[in-house]
C-alpha cells in the first residue's frame, strides 16, 4: 500500500510526503522509486531532505538520471533542481555533463533551470547540439523557442551556428527563430537550406542575407521554390530580383514548379514570358490543374501549346477543386472516351 501512498502524498505537498515517512520509519525507498518520485511528483527540497535522511546512508544517489528526470518533469523541475545539483554525485572537475544541459534546454521550464545551472557552472559552453535541441524540441510551456535561444546566445556569445542548425530551424518554420539565427550568422545558402524553406518570406530573408548567389544548382533551387511558393508576381520578383539575371536558368523543373503553384498563375506567366522554347506536355497541364487559379494556368499553357492532350488525370484533379468554369474548360477539350472510362 505504501508504494502508492508515498507518491500520492508527494503529489499533494511536501508536508504530506514527510508525514508518510515519519509514520512509517521502516519504509524502504529504493533508487528506482526515487526516479519515479522525481519524475512524476511535485517534490520540494524539504521533502528531498527528509527522504535522504529516511533512507539508509549511501543507498540513494543523485546521479545524471535523477537530475534529468527532474528537469523533464512537467512544471516542477526548477523547484527541485537547486537541491539536486547541491547533492549531485558527478565529478566536480568535469562540471555538469552535456546530457543534463541538453535536457535543460529542451524542457518546459528551460530558462529558470538554465539560470540555476549557470549559478553552479557559470562558464559552460553552448554547443551546436544545445541549439539544435532548442529549435527542434517544440515550443516549451513557459518559454518560447526564441527566448531560449536568446538566453543561450547571451550566455555564450561565441557559440557556433552551423548549416545543420539553420536547416533544422528552416524545417520548423518559426520565422522569429529563423530571423534570430540569421541575424547572428550570414550564411551562404545551401541546397538543404533552400529545400527546408517552408514559405516565400523565409526564402526571401535567406536570399537577402546571403552573399552573392551564383552556383547553378543553388540558383535553380531558389528559382523553383520562388515559383512554386509565391503568392503573387511581386513577391516572386522580389526574391528572384536578388539574383543576377545571367545566373537564372529557366529549366523544365522551373516550369513544373510554376505550374504547380496553387496560389497564383503569375508564376507560370513569368516562366512563359522568360522561356519560349520549353516543351509543354500533358504532365505540365496536370500540375496546372491544381489550385484556385487552375483555369487561368491551363489557359496560359493552351495558348502556348494548343494541341496538348487533356488527360483523365487533369479532369480528376479539376473535379477535386470544384471550379465549374475550369471543369467546363476541360470537358470541352477531353475525349468522350476518357469521360466514359471515368464513369461520368
Amino acid at each position: 500500500m505504501w508504494i502508492y501512498s508515498l507518491p500520492l502524498a508527494a503529489e499533494r505537498n511536501a508536508e504530506m510526503f514527510i508525514t508518510v515517512l515519519k509514520r512509517h520509519p521502516h519504509f524502504e525507498v529504493t533508487q528506482q522509486m526515487l526516479y519515479g518520485l522525481v519524475r512524476k511528483t511535485a517534490l520540494r527540497s524539504a521533502a528531498m531532505d527528509a527522504l535522504s535522511k529516511h533512507a539508509p546512508p549511501w543507498t540513494l544517489k543523485i546521479d545524471d538520471g535523477i537530475i534529468i528526470s527532474s528537469v523533464r518533469a512537467a512544471y516542477n523541475g526548477s523547484s527541485l533542481i537547486q537541491w539536486l545539483l547541491n547533492h549531485y554525485k558527478g565529478s566536480p572537475e568535469d562540471g555538469i555533463p552535456e546530457n543534463i544541459l541538453v535536457a535543460a534546454v529542451g524542457c518546459n521550464d528551460a530558462i529558470r533551470i538554465l539560470d540555476t545551472i549557470e549559478s553552479f557552472q557559470p562558464n559552460f559552453r553552448v554547443t551546436p547540439k544545445f541549439l539544435t535541441v532548442a529549435v527542434s524540441e517544440g515550443v516549451p510551456f513557459s518559454s518560447s523557442e526564441d527566448e531560449v535561444l536568446r538566453w543561450l546566445f547571451q550566455h555564450d556569445p561565441h557559440c557556433e551556428i552551423d548549416e545543420d542548425l539553420l536547416t533544422e530551424a528552416l524545417k520548423r518554420g518559426n520565422y522569429n527563430t529563423i530571423r534570430l539565427l540569421l541575424s547572428r550568422e550570414t550564411p551562404r545558402p545551401t541546397l538543404p537550406m533552400i529545400s527546408a524553406c517552408k514559405n516565400l518570406p523565409t526564402l526571401e530573408l535567406l536570399v537577402t542575407l546571403g552573399e552573392s548567389i551564383s552556383i547553378p544548382d543553388i540558383v535553380d533551387a531558389i528559382t523553383e521554390a520562388a515559383l512554386q511558393q509565391g503568392t503573387d508576381e511581386e513577391c516572386i520578383i522580389r526574391v528572384l530580383g536578388r539574383i543576377q539575371k545571367q545566373h537564372i536558368r529557366i529549366m523544365p523543373a522551373a516550369l513544373r514548379a510554376a505550374a504547380a503553384n496553387t496560389f497564383t498563375a503569375s508564376a507560370l506567366q513569368w516562366v512563359l514570358d522568360h522561356a519560349s522554347t520549353l516543351e509543354i506536355t500533358s504532365s505540365i497541364f496536370e500540375h496546372a490543374a491544381h489550385g484556385s487559379s487552375n483555369l487561368k494556368k491551363m489557359e496560359l499553357l493552351a495558348k502556348r501549346s494548343p494541341g496538348v492532350k487533356i488527360t483523365e488525370e487533369i479532369l480528376q484533379t479539376v473535379c477535386e477543386y470544384g471550379d465549374v468554369k475550369a471543369l467546363q474548360w476541360v470537358l470541352d477539350r477531353i475525349m468522350i472516351l476518357h469521360i466514359l472510362r471515368l464513369g461520368c
